[in-house]
């Protein structure tokens, strides 16, 4: 196990992240709900008395897939999945649905459809000959 600084938020989002409450923590450490609780909600060191019911507790958290890392706390998912290639992925079936990049662009919270567009611009297709389409039936 690496050694990092763990503070009490970290725990805590740790234990959020696993999808564990206090109460199934503690019973899977064999530890009383207070002790989690009052590690989760303070900044004071872990005496050395209690490091070993720490380092249980963190080796649950790591066995549920969180990560502890010195920047953070974050959870593992499989095949390196994460909330931002969710994000593109959702964001690619949009597009290839025919959603246009202005709605694509405000549902995904970006300041301009221009950043939008020059991420998601390569997955635009058909667009050429849709226009031309339009212009035969209106001329033609």
């Amino acid at each position: 196990m690496t050694m990092i600084r763990l503070s009490g938020s970290q725990l805590h989002a740790a234990r959020v992240l696993a999808g564990l409450s206090l109460d199934d923590l503690a019973d899977r450490a064999k530890l009383c709900r207070h002790s989690i609780r009052k590690w989760e909600t303070s900044s004071d060191a872990v005496p050395g008395a209690m490091y070993p019911h720490l380092c249980r507790v963190v080796d649950i958290l790591e066995a549920e897939g969180v990560i502890f890392t010195d920047v953070g706390v974050h959870l593992a998912r499989p095949g390196g999945v994460t909330l931002h290639s969710l994000r593109h992925t959702h964001a690619s079936m949009w597009i290839a649905a025919g959603v246009d990049l202005l709605t694509v662009s405000r549902r995904l919270g970006h300041a301009s459809p221009s950043g939008t567009l020059e991420v998601y611009g390569h997955l635009v297709h058909g667009a050429d000959d849709r226009a031309a389409q339009i212009m035969e039936a209106a001329f033609g």
